[in-house]
């Protein structure tokens, strides 16, 4: 039985950022969650206004409002809502070891695989042609991030080697984050899961979810 929130969960987001396409596409996923989404642009510098502040104080998002609970983090709102509605176990297990391996890739997960796909996704395709238009890419900024990325992507590939999903036999919430990730690099001139075979696999399966 799915414990129903009393108002529909407010989400802070913005559509290019990661994090909140993770959570998005968890709560369209499991249609129980009633959403209402207020769009904070970060481009814009909405994320600087005093008011979100007021929401996340480390000027980020994702943030979302649920029955009055203030929460941030894309990885702890879909721990909290999973649990909060009590989703399909796949998506967060109640098995200790099962859960354990989702925490450690969620945590695994913004300290090396974002680092570099969001490194190479920024500095190539955002600060070039946002930020400061017509500019050059660092070169060693870029090449610290590549680095990074394929360093991840073959952690990755490995892990893939022994089970269909990024963490166990079946879906979780790690694969979205990870998806998510990987999908801002279709923007790159250069195809960086090209030698990595079994991601190129999983994140085609993604792509294939309802």
């Amino acid at each position: 039985r799915c414990v129903c929130a009393k108002m529909p969960v407010t989400l802070f987001v913005d559509h290019g950022s990661q994090p909140s396409r993770a959570v998005m596409l968890f709560c369209a996923l499991n249609k129980i969650i009633a959403t209402e989404e207020k769009i904070v642009n970060i481009l814009k510098g909405e994320t600087r206004k005093p008011d979100y502040d007021k929401i996340n104080p480390s000027r980020q998002v994702p943030a979302a409002v649920i029955d009055g609970v203030t929460l941030t983090e894309s990885h702890t709102i879909m721990r909290y809502l999973s649990q909060k509605f009590q989703c399909p176990d796949h998506w967060y297990p109640a098995d200790l070891q099962e859960r354990a391996r989702v925490d450690m890739i969620l945590d695994w997960h913004h300290s090396h695989l974002r680092r570099g796909a969001a490194g190479m996704f920024w500095n190539t395709i955002i600060v070039p042609n946002f930020l400061k238009p017509g500019s050059t890419p660092d070169e060693a900024v870029v090449k610290e991030a590549r680095a990074m990325l394929r360093k991840s992507l073959r952690i990755m590939d490995n892990w893939l080697a022994t089970r269909p999903y990024i963490a166990r036999n079946d879906i979780s919430i790690a694969d979205l984050s990870l998806a998510c990730e990987l999908a801002q690099l279709e923007a790159l001139k250069e195809d960086p899961l090209v030698d990595y075979p079994r991601v190129r696999a999983w994140y085609a399966r993604m792509n294939t979810m309802p």
